[in-house]
């Protein structure tokens, strides 16, 4: 099986995001939704027999067979903070080849006369991700600083690609992830306070 991501062409994306932002009248663009448009060079995703795949960060991903968009499981194929710690490492935020796309996205996006701009996902909502609700809203509770570990490894690579992208060009940065549904926030506050706030500070 091959890797979506890799097959399905990144850079066209990019040109057909520019011109649905143009159309509907904005001035600027935002590049990612995830994340997984910058991987490093020689990135070889874990991919299972559905097609799906391990990320940088051990999330399970799909595509979408309609809109042919990359979205998260949440059928986590990492089951702990242990496992997590033992299979995946850290992505590297300078390895080879990560700021290819967002540089061609710069590009064009000033070609166009737009304002490009930049995207993290936030570390809390990457964390949730990787091991799913049930998991997660268990940990915090019964072990809050081994998730807040797993946490703030999250947050380090984002501080780093944020300099990243602000060197390159970027005007503003979007720190992009749901911590509210239709019935309020997802985590009782306090939560918040260790998990969702400080990085945001950082």
């Amino acid at each position: 099986v091959e890797w979506p991501v890799r097959t399905w062409k990144v850079k066209e994306q990019i040109k057909l995001t520019i011109e649905a932002y143009k159309k509907v009248g904005l001035d600027w663009v935002q590049f990612g939704q995830y994340g997984t448009q910058y991987p490093p060079k020689d990135f070889k995703p874990t991919i299972f027999p559905d097609g799906s795949w391990l990320d940088e960060w051990g999330r399970t991903f799909t595509i979408d067979p309609v809109t042919k968009q990359e979205f998260p499981l949440f059928r986590p194929k990492i089951k702990s903070i242990e496992e997590w710690e033992e299979k995946i490492t850290p992505p590297d935020p300078n390895a080879e080849g990560r700021i290819e796309n967002i540089e061609y996205f710069i590009k064009l996006a000033t070609y166009e006369d737009m304002s490009p701009v930049g995207f993290v996902r936030h570390p809390w909502v990457i964390a949730h991700e990787i091991f799913g609700s049930t998991y997660t809203f268990t940990k915090i509770r019964e072990a809050p600083q081994k998730f807040r570990r797993v946490v703030d490894r999250i947050c380090d690579f984002n501080v780093e690609m944020i300099k990243i992208q602000c060197d390159l060009g970027v005007d503003f940065i979007i720190d992009c992830g749901d911590i509210v549904e239709a019935n309020g926030p997802m985590m009782p506050p306090k939560y918040n306070k260790e998990f969702v706030y400080p990085q945001l500070k950082r």
